[in-house]
């Protein structure tokens, strides 16, 4: 194996969409999907928020073919509120 093998990834695929998580409490979560064609299950997804997240969780998954789920967590011992922004997600196909 050579390092162009182990990180010849290919294009990744691309969706964004407008985001106003709600208020959290500690241990709460909210979930928003994003439609990003070609996305299969299986595939790695990263996710960002324009946002400072304050210190919760976010995740990314694909949950069905052309449609990604980002999850946000709040663990921080405390109630929370973020601003609207844009949620970005990235997938990459299994190789």
């Amino acid at each position: 194996l050579t390092w162009d093998y182990l990180w010849d990834i290919g294009d990744p695929l691309e969706g964004s969409q407008a985001w106003a998580p709600g208020s959290l409490d500690d241990g709460a979560g909210e979930t928003v999907l994003i439609t990003v064609v070609g996305a299969a299950l299986g595939d790695s997804v990263t996710v960002a928020f324009d946002k400072n997240l304050s210190g919760m969780l976010l995740a990314g998954y694909v949950t069905t073919t052309n449609q990604v789920a980002a999850r946000l967590q709040n663990e921080t011992g405390g109630d929370l509120n973020l601003a609207s922004g844009t949620i970005y997600c990235k997938v990459f196909k299994r190789q």
